[in-house]
Order: C-alpha cells, then sequence, then structure tokens
C-alpha cells in the first residue's frame, strides 16, 4: 500500500511538473510573439 501512495505521489508530481513546464512554454511564446 504504501508503496502505490509513493508511486501514485511521484505520478502526480510529474504530471503537475509536466503541465506547469508545458503553460510556461505557451506564456513565453505568446510573448515573444506581441515583443
Amino acid at each position: 500500500m504504501e508503496r502505490f501512495l509513493v508511486v501514485s505521489a511521484q505520478c502526480v508530481f510529474s504530471t503537475h511538473l509536466f503541465l506547469h513546464f508545458h503553460l510556461l512554454l505557451h506564456f513565453l511564446l505568446f510573448i515573444s510573439l506581441f515583443n
């Protein structure tokens, strides 16, 4: 059970990190287009 929690936590963390990076990348592209 503990192992499952650790794996799911890592999965959620990496997904959150990926989404955050993705949004940041789009935001930077958006800014560079309007400059």
